[in-house]
């Protein structure tokens, strides 16, 4: 989010320097797991979704708590998630909301938790689960923190995270005063947050982006040409640190920024992805900055972390400029075992796509087809997902600008912005939104969105949250006849979530790759089901699970058009 009326973007050098077992378990598929009826499809047609909020029984609204004073976290959130709160096998919603500042009257604003009933429709079940909080809230993570099999619930916002534990029975209770999560008074500006476990003790650890150090009484009053007010950018407020809690288990966490070298580096944190880049079994974190250089934090055997996005090409752009890193995924978009991170970033910047080339990642967003659609964009959430269940991942984009008299300086940047939808054809992208349906031809102040299958019908849908607008529920309705399996992991000897494995599908000789994971878009979690298109294929000919422990799943002939759950083996 790099709009800044009155500093150029600033520039920095580039360098760059270059006993395990198989274990064959049956899948069995979740109950409830019948889809919703859908009309039957027909081979041919481009890929298309529709906004069914309205029809599902959703009528949130974001609140940002704007007042005409321009306060910068005004213009950044929110995010949302797909999370299954209630453990019956269909996805629920989660959606994060602002609140009035301390100096105006309170105006009782909370987020949103919607049950999803299986039939379609979604039910406001905010108040009778324990969620009815009020905060300035900005984004959510969902993790199952002390493995009891309910997934619990982290809130991220102004001057606090919020833990809620899941009690499972419907309810979640506030944990934050015992869990060591909690924060004196202060305007830590926190935004997207992100589970993994660093230290492979089968304990769920937590990593929170810090953005800038802010407060109401920091605000710098920037204007426009005109001289009106506008939210300033981040060039006007110093760097802080992120921060890394350990689980010390009985709901209880330690910071360990500093004896792990995360507090080492501080930057502007916008989005988190924990990933394990290098395959040595660790969990590392990719960290994008807005207007700072990127992190790219490499696991040392979970004792420490190295910070290597300069070394590794990702920190800035190949002129060495930094850019506005915003929401961050990661995909195998050539299916030839590779990992491509895809960043959004401001206008005139265009989307990022580091993919791996010998020791080094190079930006290939230019020969991929991604830069001409996404000049003009200010991306904030983004998501990988096969929307036409053809083997390839698709890229979706959702912008908007965060200077609302934007369009007074003239020229084609807008505030309010298209989303976009990328159609992944053999490792290029086509962007094809405008024909995708209404939802795409309506500019929106884009900010989180994630993906997630909330009918179970196998196609992916998305859930979309505007800046001070409506949130959007995008169902696939693409006319397809292609095949897809699901996967639904459940560790034992690791975290109980399955964060960290990769899962591998191979049909007729081609292998995608998932990794299950919190964390990546912005400020929003998607569904942690691994979810395969296999076009006109009738079978996954072999489907293989790396767990975060060393243990590997192997299953041959899998049956198609279903979800199945896998257990981690209880040995390696």
């Amino acid at each position: 989010m790099s709009f800044n009326p009155l500093s150029p973007p600033a520039r920095v050098s580039l360098t760059l320097s270059a006993g395990l077992c198989l274990f064959f378990t049956s899948g069995c598929p979740r109950k409830p797991n019948r889809p919703v009826p859908q009309a039957p499809a027909r081979a041919g047609e481009t890929i298309r979704f529709e906004d069914v909020a309205g029809t599902a029984g959703i009528r949130f609204r974001h609140f940002n708590g704007a007042d005409g004073r321009f306060l910068m976290p005004e213009s950044v959130g929110p995010g949302g998630a797909f999370i299954d709160y209630d453990g019956d096998g269909w996805l629920d919603l989660y959606l994060a909301n602002g609140s009035n500042w301390p100096d105006r009257p309170d105006a009782h604003k909370t987020g949103a938790l919607y049950r999803n009933q299986q039939n379609g429709t979604f039910r406001d079940v905010t108040r009778e689960a324990g969620l009815a909080t009020s905060l300035y809230g900005l984004g959510c993570a969902v993790g199952d923190y002390d493995n009891d099999g309910h997934d619990d619930l982290l809130l991220t916002g102004m001057g606090a995270t919020r833990l809620f534990h899941n009690t499972g029975k419907g309810r979640f209770t506030d944990a934050t005063p015992a869990s060591g999560l909690d924060h004196p008074a202060t305007w830590d500006y926190y935004t997207s947050a992100a589970w993994f476990d660093y230290d492979r003790d089968g304990r769920l650890d937590l990593f929170t982006c810090r953005y800038v150090d802010w407060s109401p009484k920091k605000d710098v009053p920037c204007r426009s040409g005109s001289g009106k007010r506008i939210y300033c950018g981040p060039n006007q407020y110093d760097p802080v640190r992120s921060q890394l809690f350990r689980n010390l288990g009985q709901g209880r966490f330690q910071d360990v920024s500093q004896v792990t070298g995360i507090s080492e580096a501080s930057g502007k944190a916008l989005g988190a992805l924990p990933i394990d880049e290098n395959g040595d079994g660790w969990l590392d974190l990719f960290v994008t900055n807005d207007t700072t250089p990127n992190h790219l934090f490499r696991n040392e055997s979970g004792k420490r972390f190295e910070e290597m996005a300069q070394e590794l090409g990702v920190a800035v752009d190949e002129n060495g400029r930094m850019r506005s890193g915003m929401g961050i995924d990661v995909a195998d978009v050539h299916n030839n075992g590779s990992m491509a991170f895809t960043i959004g970033n401001f206008v005139k910047e265009g989307v990022s796509l580091y993919d791996r080339t010998g020791s080094l990642y190079m930006d290939t967003a230019g020969n991929s087809g991604l830069i001409p659609a996404s000049l003009h964009s200010v991306t904030f959430g983004l998501t990988y997902l096969d929307a036409d269940r053809d083997g390839w991942q698709d890229l979706f984009t959702y912008n908007g600008h965060v200077d609302p008299h934007v369009e007074e300086a003239g020229g084609d940047n807008t505030y309010r912005q298209l989303p976009q939808l990328f159609q992944n054809r053999s490792g290029t992208f086509t962007e094809v939104g405008k024909q995708a349906g209404a939802a795409f031809q309506t500019p929106q102040v884009g900010r989180g969105c994630a993906w997630g299958d909330f009918d179970n019908d196998g196609k992916p849908d998305l859930l979309l949250c505007e800046n001070a607008g409506p949130t959007r529920l995008l169902k696939n309705v693409t006319a397809d006849q292609n095949h897809w399996l699901g996967v639904r992991l459940e560790g034992t000897r690791g975290n109980r979530n399955g964060y960290g494995a990769e899962v591998r599908a191979t049909v007729g000789g081609v292998t995608q790759r998932r990794w299950i994971r919190s964390g990546g878009s912005y400020l929003s979690h998607s569904d942690t089901r691994a979810l395969f298109g296999l076009g006109a294929s009738d079978k996954v000919d072999r489907l293989e699970v790396r767990w975060p422990s060393g243990a590997t799943s192997l299953e041959e002939r899998v049956a198609p058009d279903r979800y199945m759950t896998l257990k981690e083996p209880p040995g390696a």
